[in-house]
């Protein structure tokens, strides 16, 4: 397909166009998709991030820095900064690897614990609409086409992704 997009048909044209749009087009998404889960957990005095990094706890029983900013999609300064907070309204515990006292690991608190399970009902409308709108077969796609674009630009480009 690379080649025909390259080289010139006119149905390979309008597929790079598609493709050119593709950014564009994620983003559009993932803008609109934020706005909605943005008003589920803005009444609990929690951003997208922090969010990102309590529900990423909430799946392990403990994780380390690292694993934690890949997972939840952040920087280490933007984590440290929301570490920090969390750790501050008691919704997350921050340990001492024992064997080197610069790694960190952390856990949910039963405070935070308790929280995570009070918003993850409330993104279930949101859910369902996508569902009904879509349709089942149509969701389970895009979520197979979304992993596989994700496989193909970390496969292609390993240095942006830090896959080297």
């Amino acid at each position: 397909m690379v080649d025909s997009v390259l080289h010139g048909s006119e149905s390979a044209e309008a597929a790079l166009k598609k493709v050119q749009q593709l950014p564009f087009k994620l983003h559009r998404v993932r803008d609109r998709l934020s706005a909605h889960l943005r008003i589920v957990f803005e009444p609990f005095d929690l951003t997208d991030p922090q969010w990102r990094v309590l529900r990423t706890l909430s799946v392990v029983a403990e994780i380390d820095t690292m694993a934690l900013a890949n997972r939840a999609f952040l920087l280490g300064p933007s984590l440290s900064r929301i570490l920090r907070d969390l750790a501050g309204r008691g919704l997350i515990i921050r340990r001492v690897d024992e064997a080197d006292a610069r790694r960190f690991h952390y856990c949910l608190t039963p405070q935070g614990r308790t929280l995570v399970n009070e918003v993850l009902p409330r993104f279930q409308p949101i859910y369902a609409m996508i569902a009904k709108e879509m349709g089942a077969d149509k969701v389970a796609e895009l979520s197979d086409l979304l992993d596989h674009l994700t496989l193909i630009l970390g496969a292609a480009f390993p240095v942006m992704t830090g896959n080297e």
